[in-house]
């Protein structure tokens, strides 16, 4: 399966405040099996958010136009290996709910 959304889809709202350097927190949800992990990581005024099909969330300051977020606490070997399992399979379903911190 495919993500339904990509950087370039995020609402306005959030790409200003991330843009501005805001703080978010980021869930990872895979609702089927009741699991999830949380991460947080900041903006950059330098995010494009201008790809269509990839989101990428980073532990370092770099960024490209799949960038969501900078400077995270996590990288993807410090999520949840169940989760990331789970995650081979293209039927497994995955939300990522973000929510602004200030």
């Amino acid at each position: 399966m495919n993500a339904e959304k990509a950087v370039s889809d995020l609402n306005e709202g959030l790409k200003f405040w991330l843009k501005s350097g805001g703080k978010i927190k980021i869930e990872i949800v895979l609702p089927d099996y009741d699991l999830k992990d949380e991460l947080m990581a900041y903006g950059d005024p330098r995010l494009t958010f201008k790809h269509n099909a990839d989101v990428v969330i980073r532990r370092s300051d770099f960024v490209c136009d799949r960038t969501l977020a900078v400077r995270s606490n996590k990288s993807a070997r410090d999520i949840s290996r169940e989760i990331v399992e789970l995650l081979k399979d293209p039927y497994t379903e995955l939300l990522l709910i973000i929510y602004t911190k200030s």
